[in-house]
């Protein structure tokens, strides 16, 4: 499997109160708060040399990029129970009306997304204003400055220094992630998070479960200075934010870690959800 020799490994860290797991870090104080992996600064090959399309989706194009601080990203994609603790606290309602994936009719929410789940399952039905108020309130709580990763951060920890289309490689079998595959043996939905092997980094579910909300407008392009933290370039939309990592109802090709979609600011479906970062 080919890695890119500019990627350091991260650091794992430990909060030595027991909060997580070993090798993860739970903010102090706050044990309804994400568990978080710390990823070392690194260069970053990201997107594809050749585009891939899948179902009106492509990939982006090849840029490199360099990361020179570290920062903290979520071990897994925000629970349902994460979530909730968010709305209770705080008595939020999320905004407007989910969307099934499968095309199928009927009502769905968060709490009854159209598939069994349990409060370890990845939040769905939630919009970019939920995301974002999510986030908000991760603020206030530990005194960290928490947002949704930008497209290239998400990218770089993801790929944990892989150049092929999955952690895999180049091909990803059902039982590696889950994604739309008649080879499947299960349900149509999302699993529990964790459910599959995490990558180098120590995340879980980079490929499929959910799509990921993450905090650039849609572009056309990457934009190579992301160390800074800056939002892609070229032809902007901020209407909509990129989503990246596939979902449970996405084909194989639309899991690889180059592929990105665009979902509108007000829209909610029962394949997306989002992670977290701080630096």
């Amino acid at each position: 499997m080919k890695r890119h020799g500019g990627h350091q490994r991260e650091n794992m860290m430990d909060d030595g109160g027991g909060g997580g797991a070993p090798g993860t870090k739970v903010a102090k104080g706050c044990r309804v708060c994400p568990q978080m992996v710390r990823i070392s600064p690194g260069m970053a090959m990201l997107g594809s040399t050749h585009q891939i399309s899948s179902g009106g989706l492509k990939s982006g194009p090849a840029a490199q990029t360099n990361f020179h601080k570290s920062f903290a990203i979520g071990k897994f994609e925000v629970t349902l129970g994460e979530f909730q603790a968010f709305v209770k606290d705080t008595n939020y309602t999320p905004t407007g009306r989910c969307q099934r994936s499968d095309g199928s009719r009927g009502t769905i929410s968060s709490l009854s997304p159209g598939f069994p789940q349990t409060s370890r399952h990845p939040v769905v039905c939630v919009n970019f204003t939920d995301a974002s108020k999510y986030v908000e309130w991760l603020k206030n709580k530990t005194g960290k400055n928490f947002r949704l990763p930008s497209e290239a951060e998400w990218e770089f920890a993801a790929r944990a220094g892989i150049l092929e289309a999955f952690m895999t490689g180049e091909r990803m079998s059902p039982r590696a992630a889950n994604f739309h595959s008649k080879y499947a043996n299960r349900q149509p939905g999302t699993m529990p998070v964790g459910s599959f092997s995490a990558n180098k980094n120590g995340m879980y579910d980079v490929h499929g479960n959910v799509w990921e909300i993450v905090g650039d407008c849609w572009s056309q392009y990457y934009q190579v200075a992301s160390a800074k933290n800056k939002s892609p370039i070229g032809g902007v939309d901020c209407s909509r934010h990129i989503v990246k990592g596939g979902g449970w109802a996405s084909p194989l090709k639309q899991n690889g870690f180059a592929m990105r979609g665009a979902i509108p600011n007000h829209m909610a479906s029962n394949s997306v959800g989002f992670r977290v970062m701080h630096p």
